[in-house]
């Protein structure tokens, strides 16, 4: 039996082929492989430092 795809490990180019191009593959692969591509898609977000207190002028 074949081994379980690492999907993390898998390159852009091969997601995006399991994904889209590569009729062939077997819709869970299809749809774990177009997750993992949303996963690394999905917007970073910057730490924000709440802890600033406002100055006020004189």
């Amino acid at each position: 039996m074949n081994e379980p795809l690492n999907w993390k490990e898998a390159t852009t180019s091969q997601l995006l082929t399991i994904a889209f191009h590569e009729y062939g593959a077997h819709l869970d692969e299809r749809y774990e492989a177009a997750a993992e591509l949303q996963r690394r898609n999905k917007p970073h977000y910057i730490r924000e430092n709440h802890k600033l207190k406002p100055v006020y002028p004189k």
